[in-house]
């Protein structure tokens, strides 16, 4: 009777197994072997990785290498051609921000590259016509590599004027053709402005009046298409004509006071170094990133 009291508790009890020392030995070197062969797969891809990010740095060192060369090899033959897009007016070391999806201005930025210059020139709107002087930038950041072979859909780019430039060109009449974003040039059903390439006309380089702006005749058609950009012929402005942020013709194109002038009065020279000081206290803002982070100043 003790024994039948004793059974039930015997077979529902849990059986308790314990390995020989040896067998323990087996298991945990069979653990230590899996937890090596992890250690080493994962050291192997850390490896991996940092090779391929050691490759990504060199090819980007050796194409800012490049750019360098190209723009010292602009600015020693005065001049060169490159695309032109009018973008906006910015002054050199200014910084422009730019987040687009334009097919176009995305193959453009993703081809020019890391590095990579172009011509950035304005909309003279008075004369509804472009301005034939402009800014060299310099693609400093963008998120589009240069070896991918299909369209980024979307690209942020770090714009930065190095030095103004002027258009070649004869001194009036001047057409040619540059990027510029027109609702023509865009091939969807909305129907937005996109950039494209084509004839365009530009500021003359004398006094016009807009009648006579408005005389003149259109721009011939081009035959390429408006998704390939141009090569735009293009002069380096000397550090001395740097100063002017308009077109030439103006009332400053000449010193003034003239030989033979009378010197200008006291308080006309005290005027002209305080508008002095606030004009280089308006470069420096303009040339430092942080105040384009204000909305009120990109707006």
């Amino acid at each position: 009777r003790r024994a039948m009291r004793t059974l039930p508790l015997l077979l529902t009890a849990p059986l308790l197994y314990r390995p020989s020392a040896a067998r323990c030995r087996l298991i945990a070197a069979n653990d230590d072997e899996v937890l090596r062969r992890r250690i080493a797969s994962q050291l192997r891809a850390e490896e991996e990785k940092l090779a391929q990010e050691k490759l990504v740095l060199q090819s980007r060192v050796a194409d800012l290498a490049a750019a360098d060369a190209r723009e010292q090899e602009i600015y020693e033959e005065g001049g060169g051609a490159l695309p032109v897009v009018c973008l906006d007016a910015m002054l050199p070391r200014q910084q422009l921000r730019v987040e687009t999806d334009d097919d176009t201005f995305c193959r453009l930025l993703r081809d020019v590259g890391l590095g990579g210059v172009f011509v950035v020139t304005s909309l003279h709107f008075g004369q509804k016509r472009l301005r034939r002087s402009g800014v060299l930038v310099r693609v400093s950041l963008v998120d589009a590599p240069r070896e991918s072979d299909s369209t980024p859909t979307s690209v942020s780019a770090l714009l930065v004027g190095r030095r103004r430039v002027r258009l070649r060109g004869p001194p009036t009449g001047l057409q040619l053709r540059v990027g510029r974003w027109r609702r023509e040039y865009d091939d969807s059903i909305v129907s937005e402005r996109a950039l494209g390439w084509g004839v365009e006309r530009f500021v003359d380089r004398g006094a016009t009046s807009a009648a006579a702006a408005a005389a003149m005749p259109a721009a011939a058609a081009e035959a390429a298409h408006h998704t390939e950009w141009s090569l735009t012929p293009f002069e380096v402005l000397a550090d001395a004509d740097e100063a002017p942020l308009y077109e030439p013709g103006g009332v400053c194109d000449a010193a003034w006071p003239a030989e033979g002038d009378s010197p200008p009065p006291a308080s006309l020279v005290e005027a002209a170094a305080r508008l002095s000081a606030d004009l280089e206290a308006w470069r420096r803002l303009a040339a430092e990133r942080s105040t384009y982070d204000d909305p009120a100043v990109t707006a």
